[in-house]
């Protein structure tokens, strides 16, 4: 569900303190989002861009590193008891 925003028409990046970034689609439901059994582990879903926006976009949500596909880490969200695999910076 990631990818490089400047090839994928209706991406946003998600990104957090300069730390960690996310790039993927827009979504209005986590359906929008892929089938939780192709992420072992984490599971997808439609998060808000920023702590109370309406905007929202796909993010693989985890609880640890190990949940994370491709080398991405776990990562807190600022929304609480929401951690993201993310690309750290």
């Amino acid at each position: 569900i990631y990818g490089k925003c400047s090839e994928s028409p209706g991406c946003q990046c998600l990104q957090g303190a300069n730390v960690y970034q996310v790039c993927t689609k827009s979504c209005q439901m986590d359906a929008d989002c892929g089938d939780a059994t192709s992420f072992p582990g984490a599971t997808p879903g439609c998060f808000p861009l920023n702590p109370g926006s309406q905007e929202k976009i796909c993010a693989l949500i985890c609880q640890q590193d190990e949940d994370c596909p491709c080398g991405l880490i776990c990562t807190p969200s600022g929304v609480p008891g929401a951690n993201l695999c993310a690309e750290l910076q």
